[in-house]
């Protein structure tokens, strides 16, 4: 007869073997031919086209999406658990979806996985560079602009958000319709915010903050995934299969030099708003009332708040952006991440790439914000980048988080770790190495996402520079563009 100790490890076995047969998802939120389907929504199944039919994918159960390890014996947490719509990711809404065969990819498994193309998705597509949005031309400058506010005020046309929380209520899913670039917003908020349920003082700290997108190993995999399921909707919106995200390099800058109207707007100093000059100065927040949602217990459903606020170097904690040092100074870690893998894990290149650890000592001091995190508090600690669930809403958060992810492919290449340094239990919830990655479907998991690019098929302009004669200095120094008379040149400092 088995022990106690053995049925745990064959449920882990099981559910590490359903999550590998599971690799071949994509996008999120969800598809609006699901949405519209009462069928479908009462059914719990999303499984539109026969998922693609033979040959491309099946209709099957989802696996479940978050560890036994959190069914805990704290009665007040696992009340919580139960109540987050965001735990076992996403049985709340859909529990039968298409899993697609190959490199096909999608919630019909009518595209390719990313770095793929063809009727039969086996020809590998030429390598897209992102660039450093200070080397763009200024028609590759204007293109990705106009893209940005086409995207921002088009209607999403393929996807819904859900506006209503279901457990704790038990209510039937609403769906409702955003624009593109909202979608891409909402889905950041969706990760980071309260989990929206009333706690105990005793669990506050799990039910008030629990980000399934921060705070945890899955940090870097979470955000690549991001990036690449927004940069494929804009090549959408563009037309363009080659339109790539550019990055923005914020070593050593003494100020933001990509806050002006030439780039992502100049601000009023007052209210931090974007001045008339700026071609995002209309731009509308949404999910910005966090204080609000968090006393009704309300989810964020997609309607205009306010205009994008940023206030760079006017935080008095932050009045200075990375350094290239301290950048190297991560990357020299080598341990991806440590335990307890939050945010008291010292001498871990991901929690100090994401910004908890003091840079000198790199252990946990609760007062440091370093590397990604200084970034976003620059901006001002009231500001869009600056609050969270809110900072996807700043067309500045998507090239900062470019380069973020371009120092996690620094990390990558230089180390070139085996998937077993990420963890496979007792990292926050959703971010151990086969869970679900919150808010996307169909189910993405973050072992997908520990690859070097190449494997999806870009690459960086710095990192390309690095490979080349120069090499051996680009290690070691960096290149900071400077603005003389509208010319940027090129100036290399050690």
């Amino acid at each position: 007869m088995p022990t106690a100790g053995s049925e745990k490890m064959f449920s882990r076995v099981l559910l590490v073997l359903c999550t590998l047969y599971w690799l071949n998802f994509t996008w999120a939120q969800f598809p609006k031919v699901c949405t519209e389907n009462n069928e479908s929504v009462r059914i719990k199944e999303c499984c539109p086209n026969n998922c693609g039919g033979p040959g491309r994918g099946e209709c099957v159960r989802l696996p479940n999406g978050t560890y036994d390890e959190y069914r805990t014996n704290d009665a007040e947490k696992q009340r919580l658990q139960i109540l987050d719509d965001r735990h076992n990711w996403p049985h709340v809404f859909f529990e039968r979806g298409c899993r697609c065969h190959g490199n096909f990819d999608s919630y019909d498994c009518t595209e390719c996985k990313f770095g793929y193309m063809g009727n039969d998705c086996q020809t590998k597509r030429p390598k897209l560079v992102r660039k450093n949005i200070k080397m763009l031309t200024p028609k590759e400058r204007e293109d990705y602009f106009n893209v940005l506010n086409k995207a921002k005020k088009m209607n999403e046309s393929e996807f819904s958000i859900v506006i209503n929380t279901v457990r704790p209520q038990n209510e039937i899913p609403i769906f409702t319709n955003v624009s593109a670039y909202n979608r891409f917003a909402w889905m950041y908020y969706y990760a980071a915010r309260d989990a929206l349920v009333n706690c105990t003082d005793s669990a506050s700290g799990f039910c008030n903050i629990n980000d399934f997108a921060h705070e945890g190993s899955g940090f870097p995999t979470w955000h690549r995934a991001h990036l690449l399921i927004w940069e494929r909707a804009l090549q959408k919106i563009a037309k363009n299969d080659s339109l790539t995200i550019p990055y923005w390099d914020w070593r050593d800058q003494q100020n933001c030099d990509v806050c002006n109207d030439v780039y992502f707007g100049e601000n009023e100093p007052i209210t931090g708003h974007l001045d008339k000059g700026s071609r995002f100065s209309d731009w509308q927040m949404i999910c910005w009332q966090l204080g609000k949602y968090h006393l009704e217990h309300e989810l964020c459903d997609g309607r205009a708040e306010d205009r994008i606020i940023r206030l760079p170097g006017q935080n008095s904690q932050i009045r200075q952006l990375p350094t290239g040092k301290e950048v190297e100074r991560v990357l020299n870690l080598t341990d991806y991440d440590t335990y307890p893998y939050g945010t008291t894990a010292n001498d871990s290149f991901r929690n100090a790439f994401e910004g908890f650890l003091n840079l000198k000592s790199m252990t946990f001091d609760g007062v440091s914000h370093e590397v990604h995190n200084n970034v976003h508090l620059y901006m001002g600690a009231n500001s869009t980048m600056g609050i969270v669930p809110s900072a996807a809403n700043d067309p500045l958060f998507i090239s900062h988080h470019a380069y973020v992810d371009l120092i996690f492919e620094r990390w990558l290449r230089k180390h070139n770790p085996s998937i077993s340094v990420f963890p496979s239990k007792n990292a926050p919830p959703g971010h151990n190495r086969y869970e679900s990655m919150v808010p996307f479907f169909p189910v993405r998991i973050h072992e997908e996402f520990f690859k070097q690019s190449t494997e999806f098929g870009y690459d960086y302009q710095e990192l390309i520079d690095m490979s080349g004669p120069v090499g051996t200095c680009a290690i070691q120094c960096h290149s900071i563009y400077v603005m003389i008379s509208g010319i940027a040149i090129l100036t290399l400092v050690g």
